[in-house]
């Protein structure tokens, strides 16, 4: 299957935020692998855009193992005005792990973990990077920025338990999850888009807001529970 992965960074100019950079990696080499080149792409990405003249709040709007990376940023920038996380994974070998007991083989777990120990030797070796350290749950109880998740029900790929347990590890009060219809690569309702630039637009605009000289807080959002916000039945099943 292919991990269809990609990454916007949005940016506001006063009050409307625009989505201007698409960072998309689906093939690195033999020395890279995906997600230290999306890190070190966003790193770059968000310095050039924080030395720009004109550039307000910035936003991340990620899926897959873009959402993974955004996790990753969260954590250590709170800077970002807020999130939208599509189907983040809460850990690489688990992923691998459960793709790999799904399959009609049904490989044992002794098989499962001589093939992950491989794997992981094989990165290390090539790209110096342990994909045990890929464990966005160890990173979300210290992201605090407003954040977005959301989970397709009948996700095959990244199971939707990972998206549950980020959303529920997550640090920051204001937090929403919205449950889709359809599979890891089916195309997003539009409804969805629509509710989640909004999500962005409330967000990046409270952030201009506060720069502002004697700004008044805005209250923030309730945050809902763990099917709160849109639902399947309201996005397209």
């Amino acid at each position: 299957m292919h991990w269809a992965a990609s990454m916007y960074v949005s940016i506001s100019v006063g009050w409307r935020v625009s989505p201007v950079y698409h960072i998309a990696v689906s093939h690195c080499g033999p020395h890279r692998d995906s997600s230290t080149v999306r890190m070190l792409i966003l790193h770059v990405v968000l310095d050039h855009l924080r030395r720009s003249a004109g550039v307000g709040p910035i936003a991340l709007w990620g899926r897959s193992m873009g959402a993974a990376t955004s996790v990753l940023r969260a954590a250590e920038d709170r800077g970002l005005a807020a999130c939208v996380l599509d189907s983040p994974f809460c850990s690489l070998p688990d992923v691998a792990r459960e793709l790999a007991q799904s399959t009609k083989l049904k490989m044992p777990e002794v098989m499962v973990g001589a093939m992950l120990r491989r794997i992981r030797a094989e990165i290390k070796a090539r790209a110096d990077v342990d994909i045990e350290d890929l464990r966005p749950i160890d990173f979300a109880p210290r992201a605090v920025i407003p954040a977005l998740f959301a989970v397709a029900k009948d996700d095959e790929f990244v199971r939707a338990h990972h998206t549950y347990a980020l959303h529920d590890a997550w640090a920051g009060e204001e937090r929403e999850l919205v449950t889709l219809g359809g599979g890891h690569n089916s195309p997003r309702p539009r409804e969805f888009h629509a509710h989640a630039a909004d999500f962005l637009q409330e967000h990046a605009a409270a952030a201009v807001a506060a720069r502002r000289p004697h700004a008044r807080r805005r209250q923030p959002r309730r945050a809902p529970g763990r099917h709160g916000g849109l639902s399947a039945e309201a996005l397209g099943d």
